[in-house]
C-alpha cells in the first residue's frame, strides 16, 4: 500500500492559524494555576512564544517547504496567538473592540513573527535539500527540486513544487 502525502497550501495555513489559537487556550489553565499561587505566570507564556509555537512551526515548514506558505502562516499563528488571548479575556465576539485587542498583543510578537518566518523558511530548505533526490520507501522515484514522491515515474511536473522534471 502507498501512502502519498498530499500537501494542499490552504489546509496547511489553516493548521498554522490553528496552532497558534490552541497553544495560547493551552496555556491557560498553567498561567491560572500560577497566578493561584502567586507565582510568575509570564514564564509559560515565554516558553510557548519562544519554544513550542517556533517547533510547532518547523514541523509545519518541514511538511510544506514553501517560503509563501511558510511567511503566511507565522502570521497566521500569531494572529491565532492574539485571538486566543482576546477568546480568553472576552469570549464573546461581538464585545471585542480595539482596547481589547491592545491588550491581548505584545510588542514581543513582531520579532517573535519574524523568527518564526525565519525558522521556518530555514527547517523548510534543510528539509527541501535532505528530501531531494531521495526515494521514496516503496522505491519509486522523487522530485529532484523538493523530494516530493512521484506516483507516476513519466511525470513532466512535480505535482507539490511544479518543478519541471527531467528525463530519465
Amino acid at each position: 500500500m502507498q501512502v502519498t502525502v498530499t500537501r494542499q497550501w490552504y489546509i496547511v495555513l489553516a493548521a498554522y492559524g490553528a496552532v497558534g489559537l490552541l497553544l495560547r487556550l493551552a496555556i491557560f489553565p498553567v498561567e491560572s494555576y500560577l497566578h493561584a499561587h502567586a507565582m510568575r505566570t509570564g514564564i509559560p507564556v515565554m516558553l510557548a512564544v519562544n519554544l513550542a509555537l517556533p517547533i510547532l512551526i518547523i514541523m509545519l515548514a518541514v511538511y510544506c517547504p514553501r517560503f509563501p506558505v511558510i511567511s503566511a502562516g507565522a502570521v497566521l499563528a500569531t494572529l491565532g496567538w492574539i485571538i486566543g488571548g482576546m477568546l480568553l479575556r472576552d469570549w464573546h465576539i461581538s464585545h471585542w473592540t480595539t482596547s481589547l485587542l491592545r491588550d491581548s498583543t505584545h510588542p514581543i510578537l513582531i520579532p517573535a513573527t519574524l523568527e518564526y518566518i525565519l525558522v521556518g523558511a530555514t527547517a523548510a530548505a534543510v528539509a527541501t535539500e535532505v528530501r531531494a533526490g531521495r526515494v521514496t520507501a516503496n522505491g519509486g522515484p522523487t522530485c529532484p527540486a523538493c523530494g516530493f514522491p512521484l506516483e507516476r515515474a513519466n511525470a513532466i511536473r512535480c505535482p507539490d513544487c511544479y518543478a519541471p522534471i527531467p528525463p530519465n
